[in-house]
C-alpha cells in the first residue's frame, strides 16, 4: 500500500510540470494583446465635460442642457451629410 501511494506521489510530481507548461501555453495563446486608445486622456476629458452641470447653479442647468443638445444635434447631423 505504501509503495503504491509513494509511486503515485512520484508520478504526480514528475508529470505536474508537463501539465503546467501545457496549460500555460494554452492560456498564453488565448489572451489577446491589450490595446491602448488613440487618445489616453479621452475618458478624463469626457468626465470633466459631463461633470459641468454638477457645479452650475440650478437655474442655469436648463440653459446648459439646451446648448449642449443643440451642439450634439449639429455634430451628429454633420457626420451623416458626408458624401
Amino acid at each position: 500500500m505504501r509503495k503504491s501511494v509513494l509511486g503515485l506521489a512520484i508520478l504526480l510530481a514528475v508529470t505536474a510540470p508537463a501539465f503546467a507548461a501545457k496549460n500555460k501555453a494554452k492560456h498564453a495563446k488565448a489572451k489577446p494583446a491589450a490595446t491602448q486608445p488613440a487618445n489616453p486622456n479621452e475618458n478624463t476629458l469626457r468626465l470633466l465635460k459631463d461633470a459641468i452641470p454638477a457645479f452650475l447653479p440650478a437655474y442655469t442647468i436648463p440653459i446648459y442642457m439646451k446648448v449642449k443638445g443643440d451642439a450634439d444635434k449639429k455634430s451628429k447631423s454633420g457626420k451623416h451629410k458626408k458624401k
